[in-house]
């Protein structure tokens, strides 16, 4: 296991950067990727890694990849080319590769900080930079804000994209509502609540502490989160480390964005109403974890054997050990479609009443 939360050392050398981004048949959209790291403004003059596998490609990716790292100034770029066995070649067996490749470009994993990101992704100028100090401020893993291309949105309709509005103002309204119910020092208001590939950011020890990211099909940046964070590290939502990413419909990852979008414009032009996870259910959810982030031992484990957990062995110190109770008991439902957005919010906000003032509450949401 890990560092206990909050063991961050101030005194620790400064982080360095390395950033590692899986591309599969990308060659139209590298050139934006690496144009924007070559234009990230950085704390030094240090060359910026940057590790690029290229995998299981059919188009021209890997020449044209080698063609413009030669012309980067910033950027210390580093391309390698493999091919996975069909019964391996998984976004998650992808990422991690990269990740362990780049990883081992660094000297030393602890004085590392491991970016990732897509190849179809254009991180703002200030993505490193806010990863950098979000870490250097005692963040183990930071989960950077992702928005999609809004240009490409735009083709998708009027219909997608009041949908996506209203999805942000629930998430906003939600995250809100967590810092309220359930305040965590390491991770305060304004955040936000996805942890998505296109904008990871993890310390090179705490990476190699929990076994990197496991090749999974799909989903493998969630699941690479919950098991940093149910080791007892502290996980940073930041809104500072923006990325944008495609609006495409057509992706290769089961469940990932570009699917959702699809899902999306087909319910929209419908005229489906949009589903989130019913109130009630959300805010028992935050209540439990901040009982849980205060229990002791002894609670932990009727609360577990309450819940049928029987078999499960807890770190042994306490702060982790609630950390690994909250990922098993009480982690976030995002995909639940149960009751009408309009309903979660109404609820949310009467909720939040008791905590702030109407006008407060209004002005936190829109401002998050």
């Amino acid at each position: 296991m890990g560092r206990p939360l909050g063991s961050f050392d101030p005194c620790s050398p400064q982080l360095k950067p390395v950033i590692a981004i899986p591309a599969r048949n990308e060659e139209a959209r590298l050139p934006r990727v690496l144009d924007a790291l070559e234009r990230q403004c950085l704390p030094t003059d240090d060359r910026l890694p940057v590790f690029l596998l290229i995998n299981n490609s059919s188009d021209g990716s890997f020449q044209l990849a080698t063609e413009l790292g030669a012309r980067l100034e910033q950027v210390a770029l580093t391309v390698r080319a493999v091919t996975f066995a069909p019964d391996e070649a998984t976004v998650g067996m992808a990422r991690r590769t990269a990740m362990d490749l780049a990883l081992a470009l660094a000297p030393l994993a602890s004085s590392t900080l491991l970016l990732t990101t897509d190849a179809d992704a254009e991180p703002d100028q200030d993505w490193v930079a806010a990863n950098l100090k979000a870490a250097h401020a005692g963040a183990d893993l930071v989960a950077g804000t992702i928005v999609a291309d809004p240009s490409e949105e735009a083709l998708l309709g009027i219909g997608l994209i009041r949908r996506s509005r209203s999805f942000d103002a629930y998430c906003r309204a939600r995250s809100l509502l967590g810092s309220l119910l359930d305040p965590i020092d390491h991770d305060p208001w304004p955040k936000h609540l996805f942890e998505m590939a296109g904008s990871l950011a993890v310390r090179g020890d705490v990476y190699a502490a929990v076994g990197g990211i496991d090749p999974l099909a799909y989903r493998e940046d969630l699941a690479f989160v919950s098991k940093v964070r149910a080791s007892g590290y502290s996980v940073r939502h930041s809104v500072d480390a923006v990325v944008t990413v495609s609006a495409r419909t057509c992706g290769r990852a089961p469940e990932g964005m570009s699917q959702s979008l699809a899902r999306w414009k087909v319910e929209a032009e419908r005229g489906d109403p949009l589903l989130v996870e019913d109130p009630d259910k959300t805010v028992a959810r935050f209540l439990l974890r901040r009982e849980l982030r205060a229990a002791d031992r002894f609670k932990l484990n009727a609360c577990l054997q309450a819940a049928g957990v029987t078999h499960v062995t807890l770190p042994a110190y306490e702060r982790a050990a609630r950390a690994a109770a909250i990922e098993l008991l009480a982690k976030d439902d995002l995909d639940a479609c149960e009751v009408p957005v309009e309903v979660a919010l109404s609820e949310f906000e009467r909720v939040m009443r008791g905590y702030v003032d109407c006008a407060a509450t209004e002005e936190l949401v829109h401002a998050g």
